[in-house]
């Protein structure tokens, strides 16, 4: 009855977040004007922030690119940036925000997860969906997910370069837990920094799209070869 409940609830909230963004379609960060598109998530926590744990002029992965805010803010400081969504409107919002920003340097793709990834690098990056609640609807997947962090924790090693990090943003009380669930995948956690406190600006927008602040933590993992 409980995940009946909440999927009830989240599809109404699909609908809400979309009229929000037909009604609000930009936002600002450290400067910089994004467009999100109606079936998109909007950056509510000042997400473009986990740029800051992406070393500068290495390859990026950004998985579950969204409207952009990471593709955009890792490309700024990185050497190629490549990003990926199920969700082809959001593969289109990434690119045009790209676009508007004026870099050269990404790639983005349609891809469920790892599907249509090649090649290695030097880190991903994702601020996964945080509900696991079955929505079949590519546009339906930012928020909820039965697989992704799974997937994002199995299968993000084989694209890693030595030496490379798998950079997650998500809540302390995940569960299972971000450690857990690299421990079970071959990972050791390098690095867990609680999340800087949100902006007024992301405050002010999450309040309005009705958002919960979690206790964010960015978890730093990388490949446990020994």
């Amino acid at each position: 009855m409980a995940h009946r409940f909440s999927s009830i609830a989240f599809a109404f909230y699909y609908r809400y977040t979309s009229l929000l963004n037909r009604i609000f379609p930009q936002i600002t960060l450290a400067g910089r004007k994004l467009r999100v598109s109606p079936t998109v998530y909007k950056p509510l926590d000042d997400e473009h922030r986990l740029a800051d744990w992406v070393e500068e002029g290495k390859t990026v992965l950004d998985v579950g690119c969204g409207s952009g805010v990471l593709t955009v803010f890792a490309a700024l400081k990185s050497k190629q940036v490549t990003a990926v969504d199920i969700n082809p409107e959001a593969v289109e919002n990434t690119r045009r925000n790209c676009e508007a920003q004026g870099l050269a340097n990404t790639t983005v793709l349609v891809s469920d997860m790892f599907r249509a990834v090649e090649g290695l690098y030097d880190t991903i990056i994702s601020y996964p969906p945080l509900f696991r609640i079955p929505f079949t609807g590519s546009h339906q997947q930012w928020g909820t997910s039965t697989y992704f962090v799974d997937v994002l924790f199995r299968d993000a090693r084989k694209y890693l370069r030595p030496g490379g990090h798998l950079i997650v943003l998500l809540p302390k009380t995940y569960q299972p837990s971000p450690e857990s669930l690299g421990g079970k995948n071959g990972y050791f956690l390098a690095n867990l920094d609680p999340y800087p406190a949100r902006g007024w600006s992301a405050w002010l927008h999450g309040l309005i799209y009705l958002h919960r602040r979690f206790n964010l933590q960015v978890y730093t993992f990388e490949v446990n070869d020994r």
